[in-house]
């Protein structure tokens, strides 16, 4: 669901998509750089591991809705040899020349998301990322997108974590607790509904059919709603630096 977007369409958004037609994507380790507590106390430990697997778990996800879009995703393991190989910064992946990685490792364009903040207000629990494509032909930004996630906090009589349906699975699959599981599927619902929104890839016969559909903006906000669909407003740049790396 939409509210209020009178986005620009995909074949302007994605332009460069279209004409560069990528199709081996390379998925960059996530950076994290929301807060961490020294573990000093127990609740400490509580903090930082709900932070921890909730990165993991988008780590393990990112692919699939690339893979959806008819993009071929290099494997986990071959993306941790590619790494280790290369040996680049984020900084570095971000800003620095990516032709070797199409010369090299056949790879057309690298995912680049970066979890900037976890954050509670007004009931709500918050979460900010950043999403970049980047062009292992030309280095120019395929994609950049910054997004707020959040899904209302409900808490129990005893002031815990309160998990719905669709927490129940990740808490089976990974083995959370609720506080956890809500952590990780904002985070994979958010990331989901951002990589949809790419281009169907130029190695299916739809190519190009999706190019007059609306693109979404470059900056805007998710809200995970009781059904866990995502209803997405527009944000202004300001409004998300400002709640993002200020407040």
């Amino acid at each position: 669901m939409v509210i209020g977007c009178k986005s620009e369409k995909k074949v302007t958004t994605y332009s460069s998509i279209y004409k560069e037609r990528p199709v081996n994507l390379y998925v960059a380790p996530l950076q994290d750089k929301s807060q961490r507590r020294e573990e000093r106390y127990p609740q400490d430990i509580a903090f930082n591991a709900e932070r921890n697997m909730a990165a993991l778990h988008l780590s393990k996800t990112l692919g699939r809705p690339l893979t959806a879009k008819g993009y071929y995703v290099i494997p986990p393991l071959a993306a941790k040899q590619i790494a280790g190989i290369e040996n680049n910064t984020f900084k570095e992946l971000s800003e620095g020349d990516l032709l070797r990685y199409a010369q090299y490792y056949g790879v057309d364009a690298v995912l680049l998301v970066t979890i900037h903040r976890w954050k509670e207000s007004d009931g709500e629990l918050q979460l900010f990322l950043e999403y970049t494509l980047r062009s292992c032909k030309s280095n120019i930004e395929l994609m950049h997108s910054w997004v707020l996630g959040s899904v209302k906090a409900e808490y129990n009589y005893k002031g815990e974590r309160v998990a719905r349906p669709f927490d129940r699975a990740i808490m089976q699959d990974e083995g959370v607790d609720a506080a956890t599981a809500v952590r990780c599927r904002l985070a994979e619902r958010v990331s989901d509904h951002v990589l949809r929104n790419l281009p169907i890839s130029s190695s299916k016969r739809q190519f190009e059919q999706d190019r007059y559909l609306k693109a979404h903006e470059s900056y805007f906000r998710c809200f995970l709603n009781e059904d866990n669909e995502v209803e997405m407003e527009k944000i202004s740049m300001e409004a998300y630096e400002e709640e993002c790396f200020v407040n």
